[in-house]
């Protein structure tokens, strides 16, 4: 909780994995820190996606049409276009993206999570902030 809390003083991006034991608490803990913490209201977004059900598959496509549904584009669209909707949503409000079973899946989808959508999101949302500082 200290390590999360001090994040959100020095930061507005970032990724945390929450890990342990299965039903130990993980999920109580992101509820503590998402409405003690973080104001979402009218003012953020929550996606959640319980990768364990999509892990299932023995596709990425599967996590895309996923969370493509989860953000509003329908389920055919690309990591980019995902990630540009949303980037949108970032510039406005708080945006807590929730993926439950992490280790649900293959380890080659994770990387590709990261590199197709985490990565280039928080590197234009690190752009935009240091565009919006340099006025």
């Amino acid at each position: 909780m200290r390590s999360f809390l001090k994040f959100l003083k020095a930061q507005s991006i970032g990724a945390f994995l929450i890990h342990g034991l299965l039903d130990h608490g993980q999920r109580w803990l992101l509820n503590r820190l998402v409405t003690q913490h973080i104001r979402l209201g009218t003012m953020g977004k929550m996606v959640r996606i319980e990768l364990d059900r999509i892990g299932r598959r023995r596709d990425i496509s599967a996590l895309w049409r996923e969370f493509g549904g989860r953000v509003g584009l329908g389920r055919q669209h690309s990591p980019t276009e995902i990630a540009e909707r949303v980037f949108h949503w970032w510039k406005t409000q708080n945006v807590i993206l929730v993926f439950h079973g992490v280790d649900c899946m293959p380890e080659g989808y994770l990387q590709e999570l990261l590199d197709e959508f985490w990565l280039p999101l928080a590197s234009q949302a690190r752009m935009s902030l240091q565009q919006n500082t340099s006025y």
